[in-house]
C-alpha cells in the first residue's frame, strides 16, 4: 500500500486562483493497485467553498482530458504505442468537498501523469490531493491549527481559550491527542474529545485552559498534537504545533476624587443643598458612584490585585458633616492631594473600610481648587523611579494599571499641570514608561451656573497615557439621575475587569408606569452575573429589586449562595459559576431566561425634589458578566478631531473563536449643536462678566474664566440648548470572518459621541445570546491655519527714549469646520505664543469669545516673528511681524462704493479718507467700514507700487467679531481696467506679496473687497461697522 499527499512539499494547501488555465501539477509516480483491473486513486479535496472545479488528467505525451462527473473517459499516451489506450478515468463527488478520480489503467507500462486544477469559484481556492494504490489509502487527511495562543489574565483567574483543529485533506482526521510540554506546561490544560475524528473539511474544537496562577509571570508552553497525518508540519499551512503563551499580572486601580468646591453644589449648580439634602449634592452622588464601583471591583476583582482611592485636593480635614466645625484653612492648601485608602488587597474587607473612610469626609463650598496635576503626580509618582502611592514599582509590563480620574470642573491649581505627565513626561516620569493606563469621569452640566467640565483636557489625559484611547473618556450628566453611578460602573468594565454588559438601559418609572421587566439569556459561558440598579433618591426602600431565575426562583435579599450590596441608591445581585451551574443539583442549570423586575414602592417617600414631577423615579440598571462569550469593540484610531471618520469593529467571541451569523447593530447619538461653539460665539458683556466674577468671589479657587462666562450668561438668562440626533445602522461582517463593521463619517461637530453596540444572535447549539457595550468618545476641534483669524494690532511708542513697536496678537483659534476652541490661558498652558525677536509685555488675555491676546515689542528695525500653538501642534506658523517705520502709506481714496447696512445710518464709519496716512501712530486711528460686499480703491499719488515678491503691502484692519474676510486685488494702471487678485484674509491685518500668477508686478492702485456681507452683530443688532474696517495701507516700496 502506497501513496502521495500533494502538494509537495506538503506545507501548505495548493492556492488555485479563480478561473484561467488552472494550475497543473506532475505526479511523483503513478501509483497502481494490485486489483485484478489495477487502478490509480486519486482524491481531491476542496478547501472552503462550494462550487465544483474542473479537472484535467493528462498521461505522458497525450492530450489533457477534461474529467466529467460519472462518466468514463479514455485517456491516452502515444508514447505507450502500439497501444496509446492507456486508461479510463472515473470523476465522483464526494461528500465534504472531496472528488474521488479512479483511474482504470490498462497498460503495465506506467506513465507519467498530469493533474490539472481549474478553480470555478470566483475567489481562489486551496486544494489538497492524494495518488494511491488503494482507495483506502487515497483517504489523507491535513491539519491546520493556529500557530499559537497567548492568554492575558490576572492573578487567580482561569482563562478558557479555544483552540480549533481543520482537516483540509481527503480522509478524517483521527487519533487526535497532546499535551503541553515545556517550562510553564504545568499552568496549561488541554481538553480532547476522546475518540474524536475529523471529517474532510470539517474541524474539532479543543479548550486550552490556563490554570490560575498566584503571581505575575510570563508562562510558555508547547503543544504538539498528535493524530493520524504522517506528513504534519509545524508551520502555518499544515501546523501540527501550537505555542501557549501567558501574560499574568495584577490589577492595579487607583480611583482620585475631585473633592474641590464646586463638588458641594447640586447637580444643577444649586448652592442650597448644604445642610438640608447633603445626599444630594454632586458629592453626595459621588460617594454613592464611588461605593457602586467598589462593590463591583469587590465581586469581580477579589484577590486578583490591589486597589486605592485618593482625593485632591487634601480635603482629610473637612468633617463628614459639611456644616460641622471646620478650624481652616479656607480654602485648603492647594495644589495637593492625599488617600481615602492607600494601595491595599482588593478583598471585602478592605472594600469595606475603604468606603468608610470616604463617608468621613465632604466638600465644602468654594473651599477648594481643582489641582489634576497633583491627583496625578499623587497617584503615579513624580520622577522615573517612584509610582506614587498606588501602584507597585514591579511587574510594570505585566499589571493592569489603570487610574481612574474624576471631576466636575477644569484644572486650576498648579504645578504640576497634567500635561507635564503626558506620553513620557516632561523627564520621564510620565504615564507611557510607567505603562499606566487613564480613564477619566467627567460630571457636568452645561446649564449650571457653575465651572463646567474641561472635557478637552480630560480627552487629552486620556489619549496621552499608556496605550491611549479616546473611548476612555466617560462623560456623566449632573442632573437628577443615577447616571454618575452607571458611569463610574461603565469605566470599570473597560478598565482592568474585562466583563461584558448583557443590557444597559435607563428611563424613569412613574405612578402610571411603576414598573419594568427585562428578561436576559445567560448560557452555560457566563460564569458570574451581576444585576445593578441604580436610581436617584437618597432611599434605600424607593425601588423593588428582584430577580426571578430560569428556575422560576424569585430572588430579593441576600442569600447563602449569592450575594447582595445595598445601598440607598442602588442595589446589587451577583451570582458566582457555582450558583448559575446550581453545583447542587447539576441537573438543573439555571441557565437560560433570566428576568430582572424593577418596582417603584409606593411606600417609600420622594424626598429628591430636584428631578422633575413628584413620584417619579429615573433609574438605570445594567447586567454585567464575568463570561467566555465575549463582545469586544474596537475603534480605528485613538482619538478624534472633528470631521475624522470613526470606524468601529466588533466581534463575538466564544472562549477566543470568533461568531458569524449574529445580528450587531451600532446606535449613534452625536451632538447636533456644540455646546463650545455656544459658548465662544455668545457674547457677554463686560459688565454680566464682571458682576459674575464677583459674585464667586475673587477668593473662589475653584473657578477660572469659562465658569465666569457660563455663570454670566446664565444670569441674564441664555442657556445652551443641546440638540441631538440617534440613529442605528447594522454593523456588517463584510468578510463572513466574524468581524462586524460600522462607520461615521458626519464627525464635524464636536463634542460627546455615544456609542451603544448591540449583538444578538445564537449559539452553535441554537442558545440565544444578548451582548450590548456602551462607549463613548470625545471628539475635538484641532485649529488650523487656514480657518484661524490671526491679527496683529501695530502701534508705534516710544519707551524709555527707544522707539518700539508694540504688536498687539489676538488668535481665534478655529478648525476646518470653523469651531471653536475654549480655554483659560491664566491656567492652561496648552495655548503659547512662541516668539523671536520680540518680548512680550504681559500674559495671554481670554478674550472670553475664543479669542485670546498677547502683547509683544519689539525695536524698530528688528526683525521679529509670532506664532501660536495649542497643544504643541502649530496652528500659525511663525509669521514676519511688520515693521510701520519702513512702510509707506496710502494717501489717496481712488474710489470707495460703500456697501450694505442693517439700518440707514447704521455704518458709524463712513469716512473714506480715515484710512490714509500712518495708522499705527494713534491708537485711536480712524477708520472706514466698507458694508456689507462694499469697496474702496487706494493709491499713492504720483508713485506705483513696486512688487518684490514678497511682503510688498501690509493691509491694516480693525479687528471686528466675528472677523469680517476680504479679497485685495490690484490694478496695473491708473484707469483701473485691469485687476487682478493679490490675495484673501479672514479678515486680519495681513501682509501679501504682489504678484499676478507668481510673478512680481508693479501696480498703482489697491482695492479691497468686502466678502463678508457681514451687517449685524453676533447678538443680531445692527453692526455700527459693517463689512470689513480698513484702517490702512502700507506698502515695501515705491517709485
Amino acid at each position: 500500500m502506497a501513496f502521495d499527499v500533494y502538494p509537495q512539499p506538503q506545507t501548505a494547501p495548493l492556492t488555485v486562483p479563480p478561473g484561467g488555465a488552472g494550475i497543473t501539477v506532475d505526479l511523483v509516480q503513478e501509483r497502481r493497485s494490485a486489483e485484478a483491473q489495477p487502478t490509480m486513486y486519486i482524491r481531491v479535496a476542496l478547501v472552503g467553498g462550494a462550487v465544483a472545479p474542473t479537472f484535467k488528467l493528462q498521461a505522458g505525451t497525450g492530450a489533457a482530458v477534461a474529467l466529467m462527473v460519472n462518466m468514463a473517459l479514455p485517456i491516452n499516451d502515444p508514447s505507450t504505442l502500439p497501444n496509446p489506450y492507456v486508461a479510463d478515468a472515473f470523476l465522483t463527488v464526494e461528500a465534504n468537498g472531496v472528488f474521488l478520480i479512479s483511474v482504470f489503467l490498462y497498460v503495465a507500462t506506467a506513465s507519467t501523469w498530469k493533474l490539472t486544477i481549474i478553480n470555478n469559484d470566483a475567489v481562489a481556492r486551496g486544494f489538497t490531493f492524494v495518488a494511491a494504490d488503494s482507495d483506502a489509502d487515497s483517504k489523507q487527511p491535513w491539519i491546520e491549527a493556529a500557530t499559537a495562543i497567548g492568554f492575558n489574565a490576572l492573578i487567580s483567574e482561569t482563562a478558557t481559550q479555544t483552540l480549533r483543529l481543520f482537516n483540509h485533506g481527503t480522509g478524517p482526521l483521527t487519533g487526535i491527542g497532546g499535551a503541553p510540554a515545556g517550562p510553564g506546561a504545568a499552568s496549561f490544560m488541554v481538553t480532547v474529545p476522546g475518540g474524536a475524528s475529523i471529517p474532510p473539511n470539517g474541524n474539532l474544537d479543543i479548550l486550552v485552559t490556563l490554570l490560575p496562577v498566584a503571581t505575575p509571570q510570563t508562562l510558555a508552553a508547547t503543544l504538539d498534537i498528535t493524530s493520524n497525518d504522517g506528513t504534519a508540519q509545524k508551520a502555518a499551512g499544515h501546523n501540527s504545533r501550537v505555542a501557549l503563551t501567558a501574560s499574568v499580572g495584577k490589577l492595579e486601580i487607583a480611583f482620585m476624587l475631585d473633592g474641590s468646591g464646586s463638588m458641594a453644589y447640586g447637580p444643577a449648580g444649586e448652592t442650597t443643598l448644604i445642610g438640608i439634602d447633603n445626599k444630594s449634592t454632586r458629592w453626595g452622588r459621588l460617594v454613592t458612584g464611588v461605593q457602586a464601583a467598589l462593590a463591583v471591583l469587590q465581586n469581580f476583582g477579589a484577590d486578583k490585585g490591589n486597589f486605592a482611592v485618593g482625593m485632591y485636593p487634601n480635603i482629610l480635614g473637612f468633617p463628614a458633616d459639611p456644616t460641622g466645625p471646620y478650624a481652616g484653612p479656607l480654602p485648603v492648601a492647594s495644589p495637593s492631594a492625599a488617600d481615602f485608602t492607600a494601595m491595599l488587597p482588593i478583598s471585602p474587607a478592605n472594600v469595606g473600610d475603604a468606603k468608610g473612610k470616604i463617608d468621613l469626609h465632604f466638600a465644602r463650598l468654594n473651599a477648594a481648587a481643582t489641582p489634576m496635576g497633583a491627583a496625578i503626580a499623587h497617584a503615579i509618582g513624580t520622577n522615573p523611579g517612584s509610582f506614587g502611592g498606588y501602584f507597585e514599582a514591579d511587574a510594570q509590563g505585566l499589571n493592569r494599571r489603570w487610574l481612574i480620574l474624576m471631576t466636575d470642573g477644569n484644572d486650576n491649581s498648579h504645578p504640576p499641570f497634567p500635561n507635564d505627565f503626558f506620553g513620557n513626561g516632561t523627564t520621564g516620569q510620565g504615564f507611557v514608561p510607567k505603562k499606566i493606563k487613564v480613564a477619566a469621569l467627567g460630571y457636568g452640566n452645561t446649564n449650571a451656573a457653575v465651572e463646567p467640565v474641561n472635557t478637552g483636557l480630560l480627552n487629552q489625559i486620556v489619549t496621552n497615557a499608556y496605550q491611549g484611547s479616546a473611548a476612555n473618556y466617560h462623560y456623566a450628566e449632573a442632573d437628577s439621575g443615577p447616571d454618575l453611578t452607571a458611569k463610574f460602573i461603565k469605566g470599570l468594565l473597560f478598565s482592568g475587569l474585562t466583563l461584558d454588559s448583557l443590557a444597559d438601559p435607563s428611563g424613569v418609572l412613574t405612578p402610571a408606569h411603576p414598573q419594568i421587566v427585562h428578561k436576559v439569556p445567560v448560557t452555560e459561558y457566563d460564569d458570574k452575573l451581576s444585576f445593578i440598579v441604580a436610581w436617584s433618591t437618597y432611599n434605600p426602600g424607593r425601588l423593588i429589586v428582584q430577580v426571578r431565575t430560569p428556575l422560576g426562583e424569585v430572588l430579593e435579599k441576600a442569600g447563602p449562595d449569592y450575594t447582595v450590596d445595598t445601598n440607598p441608591r442602588f442595589r446589587m445581585l451577583t451570582f458566582d459559576r457555582d450558583y448559575l451551574a446550581n453545583r447542587a443539583d447539576p441537573d438543573n442549570p439555571r441557565y437560560g431566561t433570566w428576568t430582572l423586575l424593577i418596582r417603584l414602592d409606593p411606600k417609600a417617600q420622594d424626598r429628591d425634589q430636584t428631578h422633575e414631577g413628584r413620584g417619579q423615579e429615573p433609574y438605570d440598571y445594567q447586567i454585567i458578566a464575568d463570561t467566555r462569550l465575549n463582545l469586544r469593540v474596537e475603534f480605528n484610531r485613538p482619538n478624534y478631531v472633528a470631521g475624522a471618520t470613526v470606524g468601529l469593529s466588533a466581534q463575538i467571541l466564544l472562549q477566543g473563536l470568533a461568531l458569524t451569523g449574529a445580528a450587531v447593530t451600532l446606535t449613534v447619538t452625536a451632538p447636533a449643536t456644540s455646546y463650545t461653539n455656544w459658548l465662544a460665539n455668545t457674547p457677554v458683556s463686560p459688565r454680566d462678566y464682571n458682576a459674575a466674577r464677583e459674585r464667586q468671589g475673587r477668593g473662589n479657587p475653584d473657578i477660572d474664566s469659562i465658569g465666569v462666562k457660563q455663570i454670566a450668561l446664565i444670569s441674564t438668562g441664555l442657556k445652551f440648548s443641546a440638540v441631538e440626533n440617534t440613529f442605528t445602522v447594522p454593523m456588517v461582517d463584510g468578510k463572513g470572518n466574524g468581524v462586524y463593521g460600522a462607520t461615521l463619517h458626519d464627525t464635524t461637530v464636536p463634542g460627546t459621541y455615544r456609542f451603544l453596540i448591540t449583538a444578538v444572535g445564537a449559539l452553535p447549539d441554537g442558545t440565544p445570546y444578548r451582548r450590548e457595550q456602551s462607549r463613548t468618545v470625545e471628539i475635538v476641534a484641532r485649529p488650523v491655519a487656514a480657518n484661524t483669524p490671526f491679527q496683529v494690532d501695530y502701534l508705534r511708542i516710544v519707551q524709555n527714549g527707544q522707539p518700539l513697536t508694540q504688536a498687539t496678537v489676538t488668535v481665534h483659534p478655529r478648525d476646518r469646520f470653523n469651531n471653536a476652541t475654549l480655554l483659560d490661558p491664566q491656567l492652561d498652558p496648552s495655548l503659547a505664543f512662541p516668539a523671536s525677536g520680540a518680548t512680550f509685555t504681559g500674559p495671554i488675555t481670554d478674550n472670553h469669545d475664543g479669542s485670546y491676546t498677547r502683547v509683544l515689542t519689539y525695536p524698530d528695525g528688528h526683525i521679529a516673528h509670532v506664532g501660536v500653538t495649542l497643544n504643541r501642534h502649530t496652528v500659525v506658523p511663525k509669521t514676519l511681524l511688520v515693521d510701520p517705520g519702513q512702510l509707506r502709506y496710502a494717501d489717496t481714496v481712488a474710489n470707495v462704493k460703500l456697501g450694505y447696512e442693517a439700518a440707514p445710518g447704521a455704518n458709524q464709519h463712513t469716512v473714506a479718507d480715515a484710512c490714509l496716512g500712518d495708522c499705527t501712530t494713534a491708537p485711536d486711528h480712524g477708520y472706514v467700514s466698507l458694508g456689507a460686499l462694499g469697496e474702496i480703491t487706494l493709491a499713492f499719488a504720483g508713485h506705483s507700487i513696486v512688487g518684490q515678491g514678497h511682503d510688498d503691502l501690509t493691509v491694516f484692519i480693525h479687528a471686528d467679531q466675528p472677523p469680517r474676510p476680504y479679497v485685495v486685488e490690484a490694478s496695473v494702471d491708473t484707469g483701473g481696467t485691469h485687476w487682478f487678485e493679490v490675495g484673501r484674509s479672514l479678515g486680519v491685518t495681513q501682509t501679501f506679496s504682489l504678484a499676478d500668477q507668481g510673478t512680481p508686478v508693479t501696480a498703482r492702485m489697491i482695492r479691497i473687497r468686502d466678502t463678508s456681507g457681514q451687517i449685524r452683530t453676533a447678538s443680531g443688532a445692527p453692526s455700527a461697522t459693517p463689512g470689513v474696517s480698513v484702517l490702512g495701507l502700507g506698502v515695501a516700496r515705491l517709485e
